[in-house]
């Protein structure tokens, strides 16, 4: 089955947000962002169906009850969607929906356009098929396909 609903997730700082925007202007398929409450203002809403805001917070252990509820939530909106990828930006938002969508037989790939692996990216990259960088030469430990000088503004679907 062709996926049909590309589900973003991206953390909610602006660097996130805008490779994640960036990506979906080349989307050619239905566009869904889950992000969290500091993300939702970088949103570009006219590139999304929909945006769905997690009630993860930082410092996960200090708040691990909104962490573990960012997991039931990642579950009802990643339900919803059949035929559907997902590409991670990194940050803490970024791996329960990646998590839930793995474990629902998505096809993970994730985004790194720092040189150095957050640890996000650094955890999420064992489920994830591929990874996308924007730049050379970064180090994976993991042994997964990295495709290297994939801007934001990349027609990335071709790649997939």
């Amino acid at each position: 089955m062709k996926n049909s609903t590309t589900i973003f997730v991206s953390g909610g700082t602006a660097g996130h947000v805008f490779s994640a925007n960036g990506m979906a202007y080349y989307s050619k398929t239905r566009n869904i962002m889950i992000t969290d409450a500091r993300g939702e203002k970088f949103v570009n809403k006219e590139l999304f169906d929909e945006v769905h805001i997690i009630s993860i917070k930082n410092k996960i252990f200090k708040n691990f009850f909104s962490f573990l509820k960012s997991f039931f939530e990642s579950w009802k909106i990643i339900s919803k969607y059949k035929s559907s990828i997902i590409v991670g930006f990194g940050a803490y938002v970024s791996v329960p929906p990646s998590i839930i969508g793995w474990v629902r037989g998505k096809k993970i790939y994730i985004y790194q356009a720092d040189q150095i692996i957050g640890r996000a990216n650094n955890l999420l990259v064992r489920i994830s098929q591929k990874m996308f960088t924007a730049s050379f030469n970064i180090k994976n430990k993991k042994g997964k396909v990295i495709l290297e000088n994939v801007t934001a503004n990349s027609n990335f679907s071709t790649l997939l």
